[in-house]
């Protein structure tokens, strides 16, 4: 785990997935009115990632004007830490010595409750998600409910360092759109 916060191109990799999600929506139509997409992203202001991540991918409808945003790996939702700061405090908060995780903690100015909070939505509303309950059933070994998302992080075997969390990002994913907005949102 230590050696994820050492690749610098970690970053990278994500907004190149999140480019994919959106180049992959922008080839299909508006859902209402089935017009041409364009792009329209959106200001953010995340912690815990590079500030060049100042922007959600983003599409808006020519003719309905409906935005259609798609899946990210570098937002999860609304929150205000990056998606990889967010899941990776909550691995560590089980996979780790207090002692790491209070450093990490306190370098990213994190506060003590909002680290409780993330890890109350793992245990409580993650696993009520209509998107886990189908999910955990694709794992030949379900992951430990109550350990999440440090289990969730094991059960991606075979992958190391940053492709394991890219792997793991782009599988939670489907929670960073509307349509998972209940599930998400604290």
């Amino acid at each position: 785990m230590k050696q994820l916060l050492c690749f610098a191109d970690v970053f990278k990799l994500l907004e190149e997935v999140d480019l994919k999600f959106l180049e992959e929506m922008r080839a299909g139509a508006c859902v209402i009115c089935r017009a041409v997409l364009y792009r329209s992203d959106y200001a953010r202001k995340p912690r815990g990632g590079p500030e060049s991540w100042d922007k959600r991918y983003s599409l808006c409808c020519r003719k309905c004007r409906k935005r259609h945003t798609p899946p990210s790996v570098r937002f999860f939702g609304r929150r205000v830490y990056c998606s990889v700061t967010f899941l990776l405090m909550g691995i560590l908060h089980h996979g780790a010595k207090a002692h790491r995780v209070e450093a990490l903690r306190l370098q990213l100015g994190l506060d003590r409750r909002t680290l409780g909070r993330w890890i109350l939505w793992w245990r409580e509303m993650f696993v009520d998600t209509p998107f886990w309950k189908q999910a955990r059933s694709s794992f030949a070994s379900r992951p430990d409910e109550l350990r999440l998302p440090h289990s969730l992080w094991k059960a991606f075997k075979g992958q190391r360092g940053k492709d394991r969390m890219v792997k793991l990002l782009v599988f939670l994913s489907p929670l960073t759109v509307s349509g998972a907005g209940r599930a998400v949102a604290m």
